[in-house]
């Protein structure tokens, strides 16, 4: 008797991007922010617990935005933000109304790729 194939699972189910990322409630537990794409790149949106007023705050066209959290005063945002694909990353804040954000880096190299895997270390007991 032979067995049925199981069905494979899409490439793009595994791998492809994520339609939504990164969700995360505000320190006051009004909003929430995540990450989510706009014209083909992964931006900063946020919206109220309620939901029906997502808006964005935070976009690149021409680079994804790989991560972001709340600031603790619940109004601003940060995230890191390369430039053309230099892995050389800047910390930008944005307030929620979606100003112009600012780059809070010291260098123009700020955090760089380097320096992340140089601080990485593994976690013990797993």
């Amino acid at each position: 008797m032979a067995v049925a194939t199981p069905r494979l699972i899409p490439r793009d189910a595994l791998f492809g991007s994520a339609e939504n990322d990164q969700a995360r409630i505000s320190p006051d537990g009004t909003m929430l922010s995540y990450l989510a794409p706009h014209n083909g790149t992964m931006s900063v949106w946020v919206r109220s617990r309620g939901g029906g007023d997502e808006r964005m705050i935070a976009h690149d066209p021409t680079r994804p935005i790989p991560w972001h959290a709340w600031q603790g005063d619940s109004r601003h945002l940060l995230y890191l933000q390369d430039s053309g694909g230099n892995e050389n990353y800047h910390l930008f804040r944005v307030g929620l109304d979606g100003a112009i954000p600012t780059d809070c880096s010291t260098s123009p190299a700020s955090i760089s790729a380097r320096e992340r895997a140089r601080s990485w270390r593994p976690i013990r007991g797993t």
